[in-house]
């Protein structure tokens, strides 16, 4: 226990200045009960990078944590320049053209699969990807011009594009969205595409939607055909919000989730919802994809029953 105490302070100081009203309290998450069960949560909720850049040099005596904080910062620095390369890769094959990098900045330093990149155009985004092929880069470069999964348009381009900031990362301009954009987006990706929420990303997204008016993505979500699941998305929200920080996120209109299981991180979408947002989107090229989850899910309901 003394092991893992020494890193869940930092670790909940980290999570309150991503995002916090106040401290997250102890007892609402279970980081483990040593370092490397805490650390191996935080690698699963996109915190553990984070953890080491900002405290790899705090409590140097554990030789457990030294080790392991090193590694990480190492992970880290790699992703760094892979992630420049990809960028100037994706400078070069666009040249003057305008572009801009989603799901990728946060509020926090973490580590990505990929390099999600928008255009406007659709006939540069279909010749730009023989380029990306040739040009095979350590960070994987996926350029689209919609935000869409299995066909499934979550956001209207008008929408992607009136909301846009400008970003440098050393020395490379480009496009980022704005906090709305960037909130609707990581919404819309939970019951469209990983059927999770990391506890590093729903912190940031509370940020963004701090910095939002959330009426107006539920205006896109109902002009895009999904307010019912984004409803159910932002009680979803509600209920995580008050479960770590004991006090409402929305100050009215939004109701809680019910959850009958014990909240973990990263935390796993109700089937329910899975299931309701391929059919209210009609994402039926996600049907297949949702099968298997409920299927692992139900698989994993019955294993707990019988033990």
């Amino acid at each position: 226990m003394k092991d893992s105490c020494i890193l869940r302070k930092p670790l909940l100081n980290l999570c309150q200045k991503i995002y916090g009203p106040r401290e997250i309290s102890e007892k609402s998450i279970d980081a483990g009960k040593n370092v490397n069960q805490l650390v191996e949560f935080a690698r699963k909720n996109r915190l553990a990078h984070y953890l080491a850049l900002e405290y790899s040099k705090s409590f140097a005596e554990n030789d457990i944590w030294k080790d392991i904080s090193n590694k990480l910062i190492c992970e880290y620095n790699d992703y760094e320049k892979n992630l420049r390369n990809a960028l100037e890769a994706t400078k070069n094959i666009l040249g003057e053209e305008r572009f801009m990098i989603i799901k990728t900045f946060s509020s926090f330093p973490h580590l990505t699969n990929d390099l999600d990149v928008l255009v406007p155009d659709f006939k540069i985004a279909e010749e730009s990807h023989k380029e990306v092929l040739d040009k095979k880069s350590s960070l994987p470069i996926d350029i689209n011009t919609k935000v869409a999964w299995g066909k499934a348009d979550a956001v209207s381009n008008d929408f992607v594009w009136n909301n846009t900031q400008e970003f440098n990362f050393e020395g490379i301009g480009f496009l980022i969205p704005s906090p709305a954009l960037d909130a609707i987006i990581r919404i819309a990706h939970i019951p469209f595409e990983v059927a999770h929420i990391r506890l590093g990303e729903l912190l940031h997204i509370y940020k963004q939607l701090s910095l939002s008016d959330w009426t107006i993505l539920e205006d896109e979500a109902k002009l895009m055909g999904w307010p019912k699941t984004f409803g159910r998305m932002l009680s979803i929200l509600e209920l995580l919000h008050r479960k770590l920080f004991k006090t409402p996120f929305f100050q009215k209109g939004i109701m809680p989730a019910s959850c009958t299981d014990n909240i973990g991180f990263p935390f796993r979408l109700p089937v329910s919802i899975l299931a309701g947002g391929v059919i209210e989107k009609r994402a039926w090229r996600k049907l297949f994809g949702a099968r298997i989850i409920i299927k692992n899910r139900l698989s994993e309901w019955i294993d707990r029953k019988v033990s």
